[in-house]
């Protein structure tokens, strides 16, 4: 659901007053952040056709710094996590995102930039109920 990557870039982009746009993709420009889902399934279906999913997401990062790459995933991660409550809509409710893989060094592009990689978990409810497609 496309709704919620979104969800997920302008809270980062919130926390971090705007210093942090994510893109989507799986390559971050430089000195920037990319978001790509990665996996997904329907945990539990529900009686009106709502259900429960999980979806997993890359979050990937690129600076000149290792040490920037390592610290803006950091951040992100901190800022993803470390929450009580998410946004809710009509359409979907997230009940948790956790880190499923820390940070950790992907290599170096053109010897000028270093990327890192790592991933999230997300879990909402889509609560959307049957209409007959309408």
């Amino acid at each position: 659901m496309t709704q919620i990557v979104d969800y997920i870039c302008s809270l980062i982009e919130e926390q971090t007053n705007n210093e942090i746009k994510p893109v989507i993709g799986s390559l971050p420009p430089m000195g920037g952040v990319a978001i790509q889902q990665s996996s997904g399934n329907v945990s539990a279906p529900y009686f009106p056709r709502t259900q429960a999913i999980r979806e997993t997401y890359v979050v990937n990062s690129k600076s000149e710094s290792q040490y920037t790459a390592l610290q803006t995933l950091e951040r992100v991660h901190k800022i993803l996590t470390k929450r009580t409550a998410y946004d809710t809509t009509n359409e979907w409710q997230i009940i948790t995102i956790r880190t499923l893989n820390t940070p950790d060094f992907l290599g170096q592009e053109n010897n000028e930039s270093y990327l890192y990689g790592s991933s999230i978990e997300v879990t909402y409810f889509d609560r959307m109920k049957a209409n007959n497609g309408e």
